[in-house]
């Protein structure tokens, strides 16, 4: 007992000796600062908002070293026994006291809270509550500063005239709520006085323990030491503020959970990531995508992705409402492979190339995967989707010529803009590359690479180099000789897989399919319209090491 008084008089000596010292180092600070605010011109108005924002501040750092040695001396370790017993937990809210402490975690001002839990290393938990009380306190003092002006709008405490009228975190002077409604901290409004409070344990994921007692900490601290008065709503009305500020946060983003351990071993036996792709063809459409696909299968170390009912041989997954059904049902479309070091499992959604979610979303989840693209002449590109809609019957593309559908205007029907988007947004080659290279970034050396643009034109004309080149790429074995698996069908126009007494095996029927050419006038107006994003391509082509397409090399020469 009376080594524990000593102590107490030993510990509020220091208190005052360091309040002296840093109460005089304080005012030496503030009296510099007003002479200099006042030697460059500075109205007294502004330095007295600044000499009190400064030894409010101040006074907060008094405060959080006098709890830090409070928290230190005063306890053994947050709460724990104080006798010299090592029967009890000594951690934060461990053995009970003997002093008629408070027991059921309330929120009293003394720092007791006896069932927080175990703290883990209680010098780390008691750094995060006070550079967390810091930095609310921060907050406090800023927002109080305000301009000067009585009228209620910048207090965080509130109107000073007890009307009640102002919606703010902070309580009225009168601590009454004359228009008795419950205000609440996080709301909107544009007084500025609002302060939202979000506390996350993000950081931790997959780590063993989460600390809940720093956010009890943090709770009574904002009681027993500010005038905010906190208040909660329901989780789905809280999620919808909280998205409502950050919108961009709405969706997921799914990860590979085989990149980390801690992950993985959470993660049921029954599940396994050999089932992700270890390479993609994102498209665009119209630039011979499905032949690639067809041609890949020959492989017989390639796999693809299983057939949707919906969407046929196309996943779709990262740029629709697919991505929300989660990594397990995108899983679900590959099969598990045999070898998992020599079987190629890959998928092919030749809607991935121009969507700006897309590329992000496949390096969160397939960071190591490979990425194959086709480009072809872009005005060729765009008058082979107009055809492809009005074989589908498009009404759009019914109604519209296409001059009509590329020319048109902001003040255009939607129909007619959004046909005319689809034409001719996928055929800016370098905006869309330029954005997957963001996410797959070619490396120092060639077979570091991780995405490799075909030219579309050449794998029509000569399919077979165009294979050799890929199988290279992707480092598949064993080799397979296309050059004896395809022959060129000229009724169809295209090359075929070539089957066992001299059958072949095409593309369907919507393949290759026969219509009027271009008209002058369409390829002219495409002519211009591309021609800036043709030269920023072979800008891109040059920079990544890449031959130029013929196609290419002729619209520059135009």
């Amino acid at each position: 007992m009376m080594t524990a008084m000593m102590m107490m008089v030993v510990m509020m000596m220091v208190v005052m000796t360091l309040m002296v010292v840093m109460m005089t180092v304080m005012v030496m600070v503030v009296m510099t600062v007003v002479v200099v605010m006042m030697m460059v011109g500075m109205t007294v108005i502004v330095v007295m908002v600044v000499v009190v924002m400064m030894m409010m501040m101040m006074m907060m750092m008094v405060l959080v070293v006098l709890m830090m040695m409070m928290t230190h001396g005063g306890h053994d370790d947050y709460g724990g026994d104080d006798d010299d017993d090592d029967d009890d937990d000594d951690s934060y809210g461990g053995g009970g006291d003997d002093d008629g402490g408070d027991d059921d975690g309330g929120d009293d001002c003394d720092g007791g809270d006896d069932d927080g839990g175990d703290s883990g290393d209680d010098d780390d938990g008691v750094m995060v509550v006070v550079m967390m009380m810091v930095v609310v306190m921060m907050m406090v003092v800023m927002t109080d500063g305000g301009d000067g002006d009585d009228d209620g709008d910048d207090s965080v405490g509130g109107d000073e005239d007890g009307s009640g009228d102002d919606d703010n975190s902070g309580g009225h002077d009168d601590s009454s709520d004359d228009d008795g409604d419950d205000e609440d901290s996080g709301g909107g409004g544009d007084d500025g006085g609002n302060i939202s409070i979000f506390m996350t344990h993000l950081s931790n994921y997959g780590n063993d323990r989460l600390g809940l007692y720093t956010f009890v900490n943090l709770a009574n601290f904002l009681k027993c030491w500010t005038n905010l008065r906190l208040h909660t709503l329901p989780p789905l009305q809280l999620a919808h503020h909280y998205f409502t500020l950050f919108p961009e946060q709405r969706n997921p983003l799914w990860q590979n959970p085989c990149d980390d351990k801690r992950h993985k071993d959470i993660w049921s036996k029954e599940k396994t990531c050999d089932r992700l792709p270890k390479f993609m063809v994102v498209g665009p459409q119209k630039t011979g995508t499905t032949a690639l696909y067809l041609f890949l299968l020959m492989h017989p170390s390639i796999s693809s992705s299983f057939p949707s009912s919906k969407t046929f041989e196309e996943v779709q997954f990262f740029n629709t409402k697919n991505y929300h059904k989660g990594i397990d049902w995108y899983m679900e479309f590959f099969p598990v492979p045999s070898n998992v070091s020599t079987d190629f499992l890959f998928e092919k959604s030749a809607s991935y190339f121009p969507s700006e979610e897309t590329p992000k979303r496949a390096a969160a989840l397939l960071p190591k995967a490979k990425i194959l693209t086709l480009l072809i002449n872009p005005s060729d590109r765009a008058y082979s989707w107009y055809q492809h809609q009005r074989a589908h019957e498009d009404r759009a593309a019914l109604h519209y010529s296409f001059y009509e559908v590329i020319s048109a205007n902001q003040h255009a029907p939607s129909e007619l803009r959004s046909l005319q988007n689809r034409c001719l947004v996928p055929g800016l080659y370098a905006t869309h590359l330029e954005r997957w290279l963001t996410y797959y970034p070619p490396g120092q050396r060639w077979w570091l690479i991780c995405l490799m643009i075909i030219d579309g034109q050449q794998l029509r004309n000569d399919p077979a180099a165009v294979m050799d080149e890929v199988q290279k790429f992707l480092g598949i074995s064993p080799y397979f000789s296309y050059s004896q698996a395809l022959t060129f069908d000229p009724q169809k126009g295209f090359w075929c897989q070539l089957l066992d007494g001299g059958r072949t095996k095409c593309l369907g029927k919507s393949k290759g399919r026969k219509y009027p050419p271009m008209d002058a006038e369409s390829r002219l107006f495409l002519s211009h319209f591309y021609r800036d994003h043709n030269i920023e391509l072979s800008k891109l082509l040059h920079r990544l090491g890449q031959p130029l397409p013929a196609w290419l090399r002729e619209e520059l020469q135009k």
